[in-house]
Formats: C-alpha cells, structure tokens, sequence
C-alpha cells in the first residue's frame, strides 16, 4: 500500500512541527489581491491612504494560506477545511520575513468523523513579534 499522509492515530495533542519561514512577495500579494474586483476612485485613495496600504501590507488570509501548514504536515487525499478562527496581531509587509509555528491542540471523533484541530502562529522573524494566529479545523479522512 502506498503511503498517503499522515495517519490520524500517529498524531497527538501537542505535538509541534518543523517551523517554517516564507514570506509574501509584492509579486505575490498583487497575485491574491488580483483576485478581487474592487476600485478607489481618485479623490479617495489619495484621501484614505488604503491603495498605498493594499499595495505595502499583506492580506493576513495570504499569510495563514495552506501551503505552510502542507509543507510541515503530509496530508492524506481528502482531508476537508471545516472550521477556522484567526487572530491578527500586527501587519506585515511584502517580502518580511516570517516564523510560522504549528502544532496539534486537538484530536475529536464526533458522530464517527476525525477532527484535528492546528493552531498555527505566525512571528516576525526579525522582532520575535506574533502577527498571527490561526485555529483550523480540518476533518481528517
């Protein structure tokens, strides 16, 4: 049989993964920012200063984006995103360096599904700062 993730029973309360550095690019932002319609007219932006801060600052849904939590846990087919509470500390910049921190805070069976439940934590890595935590429930296979 071919291995397909983590098993479920192999995992426990408190266990903590590898941390993972990454950072958002510009490039990147500009990507994820692309992917909603909105506009500012003239007299707005330059009045409220937002369009400098969407083009500086990243969006903290790109910074809590899967990917991290795939690279430090091997996910089996079929694993579903059932739940997610998410704190923001601080903003963070394109391109600013970041620590994130995951580990198990719970393990459920409910009416027969699997519930793992990560926090993840996301810190500055030059100031030590969190920027970010996030409770993601996901239903295990």
């Amino acid at each position: 049989m071919q291995f397909d993730g983590t098993n479920y029973e192999s995992l426990t309360e408190g266990q903590s993964f590898s941390t993972v550095e990454f950072s958002i690019t510009k490039s990147m932002n500009m990507d994820f920012q692309s992917c909603f319609s909105f506009s500012f007219s003239d007299d707005e932006s330059a009045n409220t200063g937002q369009e400098e801060d969407r083009n500086e600052f990243v969006n903290p849904v790109l910074i809590a984006n899967f990917s991290v939590m795939k690279e430090a846990l091997a996910w089996p087919t079929g694993v579903l995103h059932a739940r997610e509470l998410m704190c923001v500390y601080e903003g963070v910049a394109c391109d600013e360096p970041l620590l994130m921190k995951m580990r198990v805070k719970n393990k459920l069976i409910k009416k027969d599904r699997k519930f793992l439940v990560l926090e993840l934590q996301a810190y500055k890595r030059q100031s030590g700062i969190m920027a970010l935590e996030v409770e993601r429930t996901l239903v295990w296979p």
